[in-house]
Parts: structure tokens; sequence; C-alpha cells
């Protein structure tokens, strides 16, 4: 009996991680090697001011994903900050060193009003590195990723957007 209760446990593991694995989807910037993860569906809003960000909703039209890049001369702790201080948001702590699928990262978590609607904000600067990038002096360029969703909402979906910041990829 014990014997077929922990089968049965591995069956069923196996089965949800299939069907979890089946219902993502890689959501890539149009001229960026810059992508991330999600469940299916999500829809793209169009930014015709600048074709440099993408921002893409989920189906539920509450977790929020911008991607862009930016070069500037902070570094990516104190972009963060300067960034989450013109957009009026209130950062929660320091920036946190982390790692982005490998590549050296910082986070912040901030709140504020995005769009009207008090929203919980996570944003995520990455240095650009390797051949591919042009170094101009004294500039760092760095890919940023900012995801939010209305705050009242955000406990139920805190961890689907710590999975989609750790799911970004850079090629």
């Amino acid at each position: 009996m014990k014997r077929f209760t922990v089968i049965a446990c591995i069956l069923v593991n196996v089965v949800l991680s299939q069907v979890t694995a089946q219902n993502q989807s890689t959501y890539k910037h149009p001229s960026l090697d810059f992508r991330f993860t999600a469940s299916e569906n999500w829809k793209k809003i169009d930014h015709p001011e600048d074709k440099m960000i993408l921002e893409m909703v989920d189906p539920d039209d509450a977790i929020h994903v911008i991607l862009w890049v930016t070069e500037t001369v902070n570094s990516p702790e104190r972009y963060l900050l300067k960034m989450a201080d013109m957009k009026g948001f209130q950062v929660n702590g320091n920036p946190i060193n982390i790692s982005a699928n490998g590549r050296d990262a910082w986070i912040i978590k901030a709140e504020g009003k995005i769009n009207g609607i008090a929203s919980t904000i996570f944003i995520l600067s990455i240095p650009m590195t390797g051949e591919k990038y042009v170094h101009h002096e004294n500039h760092i360029a760095q890919y940023i990723m900012q995801i939010w969703c209305p705050s009242d909402i955000f406990p139920q979906k805190v961890r689907e957007m710590e999975t989609i910041h750790k799911s970004v990829e850079i090629n």
C-alpha cells in the first residue's frame, strides 16, 4: 500500500508538471534579445511613441510586464532608485543583487500609482555585457523589466510575478 501511494504521488507530480509546462509561453522583445516566460495568452499593449518598449498584460488584465533598454551614467542600483523616484514610487528598501538566469542583476520593490491604480511594482535591471554591447564612455547600458499589478491583488500574484522576473533571458 505504501509503495502504491508513493508511485501515485510521483505520477501526479509528473502529470501536474507536464500541464504546467504546456501552459507557458515565451514573450520576446521585438528588437532585443530579451524575453520572459509566463502563462499563455498574454496581450501586447502598443507604445507607438516608443518602439523600443514592449508591454504585455496577462489574460486577466492584472499583471503587466514592460521590457526596455536604457543607457545611463548611473549604476543599476542608482538608476532603479532614480527611476522609481521620478515615477513617484515609494521604494521598499535598497536594491537587492540577484541572479537572473545566471546574469548579475538588481531588483527593487516599490509601491505607487500606475494609470491611477495603487500598484505594487518590481523593477529589475540587468547590465549589458558581452560582444553585442558597444560601450560608451562612462555609460552603462541596462536591460530593464518592470512588473506590476494592483496592490489589492498583489498577495495572490506575488509568486507569479517573482517567477516571471526569474525567467528573464538575454542572449
